[in-house]
């Protein structure tokens, strides 16, 4: 049986590599005859399969110098790293309305000073919060908020972010478009 030289001592960030530039190459070349912001994709992909090449390069260099398993386990170690940070960063926010009359929710930044709301359980990668309030306070504004309510909103609502001095980051979900300020917000943390 004859081994092909680029198969030797293959590694986590080898494979991911390989197969990065073996499907980006041709897709690649795709975008780039396709016309406005598909062509644009075209070069980004190309970026990646750059970034797979020099992965490569160096993960060769490495499997000279350092054992096959080792080198494994730090890339498995790493990739797992990264994975996680990623879905960390694209975590969501699900809030439970448990109060039927609600006809707006903020999602409120904690500016430092304030108690968070109680997350009451921990989905993979997403925070859960049951509540009967008009807004709750979190400690690092999520990308996408979700929320359930049994109120009549009809399936259609208002979405609006506010920046204000006191309140770095704020979201509004509403039945109807509503204009809310910094002193609003305050009145409401103020009566709870």
């Amino acid at each position: 049986m004859i081994k092909i030289a680029i198969f030797k001592k293959p590694t986590v960030f080898y494979s991911i590599g390989f197969l990065a530039i073996i499907i980006g190459i041709p897709l690649g070349i795709h975008a780039f005859t396709q016309e406005g912001f598909k062509a644009i994709l075209g070069f980004i992909i190309f970026m990646y399969v750059i970034a797979a090449g020099i992965l490569i390069f160096f993960d060769r260099l490495l499997v000279k110098r350092i054992s096959l398993l080792k080198i494994n386990i730090i890339e498995l170690f790493i990739s797992f790293v990264v994975i996680f940070f990623y879905l960390y960063t694209k975590s969501n926010l699900i809030v439970n309305i448990t109060n039927e009359n609600i006809e707006y929710l903020l999602v409120i930044e904690n500016p430092g000073n304030l108690e968070n709301d109680k997350l009451d359980n921990f989905i993979p990668m997403n925070m859960s919060i049951n509540t009967d309030k008009n807004y709750v306070i979190v400690d690092k504004m999520p990308n996408e908020v979700e929320y359930s309510t049994s109120a009549a909103w009809d399936g259609v609502f208002y979405y609006n972010t506010f920046e204000f001095e006191k309140y770095q980051k704020v979201k509004l979900y509403s039945k109807n478009k509503m204009v809310i300020t910094e002193e609003f917000i305050d009145s409401l943390i103020a009566n709870e």
